[in-house]
This record gives structure tokens, sequence and C-alpha cells, in this order.
């Protein structure tokens, strides 16, 4: 399952931003770079949501567990 941009963004705007870097890392640790720690969360939010679109990446709450 991947989801849209606009599911993303509208999950990522509603976590912490120390959340939404450990979701970039989690998805793959080139996700994160780029100075994402020293972003405002709007643009923090902007950033993630773009560069998790396509990826895998779902929240936990989401994922099956394994077995």
């Amino acid at each position: 399952m991947v989801l849209p941009v606009v599911l993303l963004y509208g999950y990522l705007n509603h976590v912490p931003k120390a959340q939404i870097i450990a979701a970039l890392k989690e998805a793959g640790p080139e996700l994160a770079g780029g100075g994402v720690e020293a972003m405002k969360k709007d643009a923090l939010v902007s950033a993630a949501a773009s560069r998790l679109a396509g990826t895998r990446w779902l929240p936990k709450p989401l994922r099956r567990s394994p077995g």
C-alpha cells in the first residue's frame, strides 16, 4: 500500500516534528538529509510528504503485524 501525498500531508501535519524525522529515517536514511531537523514544522511536513510519497512507508497504526 502506498499512501497518496495528500494523506501523508494530513497525517504528518498532526504528529510532532520528532516523529516526522523518525519516519523519514525509518523509510530511508537518505530521506532524512537536507537539514530536516532545522526546518520549521510546515516546511518539514511538505518536504516529508514529498519524500515519503512513492515509498512503501506506512504509519504504525496502518501496518499489519508480522505473522
